[in-house]
């Protein structure tokens, strides 16, 4: 039975599919990639897929194929970015990172003669692609106020749009791993890059709803741009901004701006900060960069789809998912979603 629900409901199928076995396997059907396995009752094991293994597996896979299919095939850099987004991996500098903010938003507090100015933050685009906001600000006791840039917006929004024309290319290269990849790929489907910049745009209306946050003038697109907006935001405001950024470069254009800015550094890879909540996010964001994962549990499997025809973007932001699976009791759990869903709309 293939149900839509929101991804967090994976979940109540893992409590139950995990009384029957230590170890869970997740596999990525269409490119025949073991991607993780842990022990989802105490998440004291956990082992991902090494880039020998998989850069092996897609070297072997994309001879002959042209760079817009090669496009769409995740890289081993991308599965790590996976990790990043679920929270998973933690920047080296985290601590250093909020800390420093917490000290800004408490020397305007203590001594706003001072510090006359209010501290707030901006975002650099691949802050919102890598989800830095809500896996790690909302540590934060006190949020400081964003600012974010039409020129970072533009950006996102001029990538969502991108689809895969014909899949037939793509499909001969699934097809010796699955019997048909009919239900999976159809043409007109959200492109990798597409699928990624959703990711980034529905963290951008996560952080507009939780922070208090300010859209700003801006060009699109690209580095020089985005420091651009900022600059003339801070000289014309009251403002001392930071901008967040995952790039050097543009701490470059920053400087050069006479920006603050921090560089967010690339965590450790095989340093794991584990828990229940990023876990389970860590499987929804799989399914979006491999189109499907398959979750096994001995005689238990479950299926995640993030791409399906006639997905709209309210789907996106929702971050609804097509759950296959032979667990029985998915429809219980299919029943008491949509009885939360009617007892929030009945509160709105």
């Amino acid at each position: 039975m293939e149900i839509k629900l929101n991804y967090k409901y994976i979940i109540s199928l893992l409590n139950i599919v995990s009384e029957n076995c230590s170890k869970i396997l997740v596999k990525a059907p269409l490119f025949n990639l073991n991607l993780i396995e842990f022990n989802y009752m105490n998440l004291d094991y956990f082992k991902i897929i090494d880039s020998d293994e998989y850069n092996s597996y897609i070297y072997s896979i994309i001879y002959g194929v042209n760079k817009k299919i090669m496009d769409e095939i995740p890289s081993y850099r991308h599965f790590i970015d996976t990790l990043l987004i679920s929270g998973i991996i933690v920047p080296r500098n985290i601590e250093n990172i909020l800390k420093y903010i917490e000290q800004q938003l408490e020397y305007r507090r203590i001594d706003p003669l001072k510090y006359p100015k209010p501290f707030i933050l901006g975002l650099d685009t691949n802050v919102l692609y890598l989800n830095f906001i809500s896996n790690f600000l909302d540590r934060l006791r006190e949020k400081p106020m964003i600012i974010i840039s039409d020129s970072v917006v533009k950006e996102i929004s001029g990538k969502i749009d991108k689809k895969v024309r014909d899949i037939s290319s793509l499909g001969k290269i699934v097809l010796r791993n699955i019997l048909s990849y009919k239900g999976y790929l159809y043409n007109g489907m959200e492109s990798f890059r597409a699928r990624r910049a959703l990711i980034a745009y529905s963290e951008l209306k996560d952080v507009e709803e939780k922070y208090v946050t300010k859209r700003i003038s801006g060009k699109c697109c690209g580095d020089r741009k985005i420091v651009e907006s900022y600059s003339n935001f801070v000289r014309d405001s009251r403002y001392s901004l930071t901008l967040l950024t995952f790039d050097e470069k543009i701490r470059g254009y920053s400087s050069m701006r006479g920006i603050s800015s921090i560089y967010i550094e690339p965590p450790i890879s095989n340093s794991y900060s584990l828990n229940y909540r990023n876990l389970i996010k860590l499987l929804y964001i799989l399914s979006i960069y491999f189109i499907a994962i398959s979750i096994r549990c001995e005689s238990y499997t479950i299926e995640v789809k993030s791409i399906w025809s006639g997905k709209r973007l309210e789907d996106w932001l929702n971050k609804n998912v097509l759950i296959n699976t032979n667990v029985e009791e998915i429809k219980e759990i299919r029943d008491r979603a949509e009885k939360i869903l009617q007892l929030i709309s009945r509160t709105d």
